[in-house]
C-alpha cells in the first residue's frame, strides 16, 4: 500500500467504483490483502449496502448495538473491525457475514 492509498500491485483504490460492478474482478493478491486495504474494502461495501437499504449511520448503529462514530470509522476504513462487530453489522443489514466475504471475493 502506498501513502496515497492505492495498492502498489494493482494500482486500485479500495473506494474505486469499478470494484462494485455487476461483473467484478477477483480480489488481487499481495499488497491488496493488507489489513488496511481489506478494512477499506469492507467499509466501502458496508456503506453501499447501508445506502441500498436506505439506513442512516445512526439507524444502522442502533440496530447493530454500536455507536454512530464506530460505523463512520468502519465505513471509512479507519478501524479494523472484529468478526463480532462485522457479525452484528451484517445482521443489522439483514444478511449473513459469509455473504459479505463472498461479495468481497467477487469484487
Amino acid at each position: 500500500m502506498t501513502t496515497t492509498g492505492f495498492c502498489r500491485r494493482c494500482r486500485r483504490s479500495p473506494e474505486d467504483p469499478h470494484l462494485y460492478s455487476p461483473n467484478p474482478s477477483p480480489l488481487p493478491s499481495g499488497d491488496c490483502l493488507s489489513a488496511k486495504f481489506l478494512a477499506k474494502r469492507i467499509g466501502a461495501t458496508i456503506r453501499i449496502l447501508r445506502k441500498q437499504r436506505r439506513l442512516s449511520q445512526q439507524r444502522l448503529a442502533s440496530k447493530a448495538g454500536t455507536s454512530r462514530p464506530a460505523i463512520t470509522k468502519l465505513e471509512s476504513g479507519k478501524s479494523i473491525p472484529t468478526l463480532a462487530k462485522l457479525q452484528r453489522v451484517t445482521a443489522a443489514l439483514g444478511m449473513e457475514l459469509a455473504d459479505l466475504f463472498l461479495g468481497l471475493s467477487r469484487r
